[in-house]
């Protein structure tokens, strides 16, 4: 196997792993066991368990952002929206225990790697939302409550996956309504949020 061939090889171990069970309940014997591989060759790709988890959770997210620009153009905006919200919601429930633990920012797999891929998530959700409404200059007010709305799917989707009585059916439908009442609320002060709110759901009202 070629290097690259054999680094992704492990990353892609470590992923079924990771989605099992913590971080903390994942050894490297666990990994090179499952990969066939010694730990000598495991450590000439990564430095421990810390670096591949933040090799995997950085692969998994650029899957989904992938997933969110392959999402058709031809649809609505708010099935769109529905479509996008369908991927993430499949992604945390499959990385589960460890999404809560990065959210939460408690355990030890929390680090400045894997702060910044959340990050990464975050700006790359609003930059992807901007692009599908076709704004290229939000105002301070629209982007403000897109921001707010990613953190607040964030947060729903953390309280749905602790079994605070949340469930997966109807959430994304919850969701889009919050964002909906949240853009109506932005557009009573903000042109700009008044007329992409128009837009999208004028679609619905014509039917």
């Amino acid at each position: 196997m070629a290097p690259e061939q054999r680094r992704q090889h492990l990353i892609e171990v470590a992923a079924t792993l990771f989605a099992e069970r913590p971080f903390d309940q994942v050894a490297v014997d666990d990994i090179t066991d499952a990969a066939g591989v010694s730990r000598a060759l495991f450590y000439r790709y990564f430095a421990g368990p810390r670096e591949i988890f933040t090799a995997t959770t950085q692969q998994i997210v650029d899957g989904l952002i992938l997933e969110f620009s392959d999402v058709p153009h031809d649809l609505t905006l708010l099935e769109q929206m529905h479509r996008s919200l369908s991927a993430f919601l499949d992604f945390a429930e499959s990385f589960s225990a460890n999404y809560v633990a990065l959210l939460r920012n408690t355990s030890v797999q929390a680090s400045t790697g894997t702060d910044t891929i959340i990050e990464q998530l975050r700006a790359a959700s609003v930059a992807e939302i901007l692009r599908r409404v076709q704004v290229t200059s939000p105002t301070r007010i629209f982007l403000l409550t897109l921001e707010n709305w990613v953190r607040m799917v964030e947060y729903t989707t953390l309280a749905w996956l602790c079994g605070n009585g949340l469930q997966r059916e109807g959430l994304e439908d919850w969701l889009i309504g919050q964002l909906i009442a949240m853009a109506g609320a932005s557009a009573a002060q903000d042109p700009q949020t008044a007329e992409i709110i128009t837009a999208a759901l004028a679609p619905q009202t014509a039917e």
